[in-house]
Formats: structure tokens, sequence, C-alpha cells
């Protein structure tokens, strides 16, 4: 079950290539978020509204394959929280409001939707450039050295996780045996790249954005907070 989880958190971030939405600037995204928190605020049709934009987004903005791994990945918070509030509500008030489960759940993972659609859209690449642009010259390469050792140490897990599951040891050795790998993939990174993160880049990274897909997620952005208005 652990070794399935990370391999849906993997899905829902990495694999989809850096085009689209992924090629949208910065603060489009952020101006998304931003929509979806006062969306999500004003009550359950809203977040389904929003719910039902986002998945249009991720179909639409290069993230297709990966919008069943990214809902599986939000519902985890949402089962999470709708689960503690029919607990909740059971001991303390004898019975089970399905209207408020229902809406702790709505809410929830339309709110989950719009982080994990957030930070699989940041781009290593864009932030690297915001970084040289903001004077970390030195370090603005880190972005991009962590995308390629994230998922690196997700698969090292996954593979950790299923041995010590054959052999029928405790997960927490598995824990140990990914950390340890993770550890050395990291050493052998900095060993390999030691110049080039010890001196401070001239240019930025080159990066092109999508204009067609920063247009989109500032229209969508935009009728959504309209539609908070004219409610």
């Amino acid at each position: 079950m652990i070794g399935w989880l990370i391999g849906k958190v993997y899905e829902a971030l990495f694999i989809s290539l850096d085009v689209g939405v992924r090629r949208a600037h910065i603060l489009s995204k952020i101006l998304l978020l931003a929509a979806s928190f006062l969306m999500v605020a004003h009550g359950l049709w809203f977040s389904l509204v929003l719910l039902t934009v986002l998945c249009v987004i991720i179909v639409v903005g290069g993230f297709k394959y990966a919008l069943k791994s990214m809902i599986i990945v939000s519902s985890i918070p949402a089962i999470w929280l709708a689960l503690t509030g029919f607990i909740a509500s059971y001991i303390i008030k004898g019975y089970v409001d399905v209207v408020i489960i229902l809406e702790v759940f709505g809410r929830t993972i339309a709110i989950s939707l719009s982080i994990a659609l957030f930070i699989a859209s940041l781009s290593p690449y864009e932030l690297s450039k915001i970084l040289w642009h903001l004077g970390f010259r030195n370090t603005c390469i880190i972005p991009i050295a962590l995308w390629r050792l994230t998922p690196i140490a997700l698969k090292d897990m996954v593979e950790a996780y299923n041995v010590q599951k054959l052999k029928g040891e405790r997960v927490w050795k598995a824990l140990a045996i990914a950390t340890a790998s993770m550890l050395e993939h990291r050493d052998f990174m900095l060993e390999y790249n030691f110049h080039k993160l010890s001196a401070s880049l001239v240019k930025p990274i080159p990066y092109k954005y999508d204009f067609s897909a920063t247009l989109l997620l500032v229209f969508v952005s935009v009728a959504l907070i309209m539609i908070l208005l004219i409610q």
C-alpha cells in the first residue's frame, strides 16, 4: 500500500513534460491558487465548481496522464478529514451529519487538488531563473538538482519497500535503506557537479514562457473570482 501511494505521488508530480501549464508564468499559477482558496472558503458548491475547473485545466494543460494520480493523492487528506469528522460527529452528537461530512470531503479534495496542480506545474528551470534574478547566482541551480534527485529518491523508496516486504522485514528498514540510497545519490551529484555548483552563473538558464497557458490560468482565475463576486 505504501509503495503504491509513493508511486502515485511520483506519477502526480513528475511524469508530465515541461509543456502547457508548467510553462505558464509563476504569477498566474499563484493567482489560480489564491482563487482556489477563495472558492473553497465559500462552501461546498463553489468547491465542486473549482474541482471541475481544475480537472479541465489538468487535462488541457499537459497533465492528462497525471489526472488520476493527482485525484488519488488529493483524496488521501480528504478521506482522512471526512473520516475524522464522521467519528467526532458520532461520538459528540450521537449521529452523523452527512451534509457536513460531504462538505468536508468536497472542500478538502478541491483545495488539495489545487495545491497538487500548483506543485506539479512548478518548473525547476523557471525557479532557477527567478533565483538568478533575485541575486542567488551561486545556488540558483539547486531547484534543478532537487528536481532530478527527488524522483530517484521516490523510486528507490518504492524498490526498497518492495524488497523488504518480500523478505518479511519491517517498513522502517525500507525507509533506512531508501534514505541511505538518497544520500549516496546526493553525494554523487555533488561530486560530479562540484565545479558547476561552486561557480555562479553568468547568465540565467534560458526559459521560454507559454503565453497561451499563462492566459488560460489568468482567465480561469478571474472567472472564478467573478463567480464569487456575483453570487
